[in-house]
């Protein structure tokens, strides 16, 4: 896909892989819908954008743990006259901490953050796409939780393995016409994202957060690497591609045990 003078929607896109996405496409010649919670965040990397790429950006600050937010961005694009031809799912959070312990409104908000706005997004731009026969759609996983089940982070964990058979399920749609779609299933990312939920790694022996984190320009050139390869998810880096195809090699009981080991807070 030819990128130049397209128009890309990025979500989370104030920070971390996020925020990557949007100074690779604009490197590519893309314009920028930029989304996210932080407005003044959004502003900075617009700013970024312009300066270094001569890219036009739109910058929407938008809360996607509300029910009503996808149809608001939608009709906000499509006000100002672009046609999305790139959207990147990015924005996500995670929580942590016995199931019984946690905030049930965090926990329904980070499902419909990292799961639910996925959906609504991908099916409001997806139309479009199809009719132009040209599209391209990335939307984050995990490199653990999309393959591996996640006691004590539960509910990011069933989101994360949501994007990814929900990715593979559109693959299999949509590869033959002419719309390029994957999951990024990125490695321990040097984002803050461990930082936000309270999980450094300290007294758990988990490789996944004990591991050197990668980059967030590293994960994306793994994702932009699966749409030129069309493959349905890629994960980023050598040990997590190899630690995501264990499970399957284990009983259910063994890796839901091996998980909880190296989740669980000391």
């Amino acid at each position: 896909m030819d990128y130049r003078g397209k128009w890309a929607l990025v979500t989370g896109a104030s920070s971390g892989i996020g925020r990557a996405f949007a100074q690779e496409l604009a490197r590519r010649g893309a314009h920028v819908v930029l989304v996210a919670v932080n407005k003044a965040g959004l502003e900075v990397v617009a700013a970024e954008l312009q300066r270094g790429h001569g890219t036009q950006t739109m910058v929407l600050p938008a809360d996607l743990g509300r029910e009503n937010t996808p149809d608001e961005i939608a009709m906000a694009v499509t006000k100002a006259g672009h046609d999305v031809a790139v959207l990147i799912n990015a924005a996500g959070f995670g929580t942590r901490g016995p199931s019984h312990t946690l905030n049930i409104a965090t926990e329904h908000a980070q499902a419909m953050v990292n799961a639910v706005a996925v959906a609504q997004l991908t099916y409001l731009f997806l139309p479009g796409m199809v009719a132009r026969r040209e599209g391209t759609i990335v939307n984050v996983g995990s490199s653990s939780a999309s393959f591996w089940p996640g006691p004590y982070m539960a509910m990011y964990g069933a989101t994360k393995a949501f994007v990814l058979s929900f990715t593979k399920a559109l693959w299999g749609e949509y590869h033959d016409s002419g719309l390029r779609i994957t999951a990024l299933c990125p490695a321990p990312t040097d984002t803050g994202f461990h930082k936000a939920d309270g999980f450094t790694g300290q007294g758990t022996t988990s490789p996944a957060v004990n591991a050197k984190k990668r980059t967030p320009d590293q994960a994306v050139q793994a994702a932009f690497k699966a749409l030129e390869h069309d493959k349905p998810y890629i994960v980023d880096g050598a040990w997590p591609f190899w630690r995501a195809q264990l499970p399957r090699l284990l009983s259910a009981k063994m890796a839901i045990r091996l998980a909880a080991n190296s989740l669980r807070q000391p």
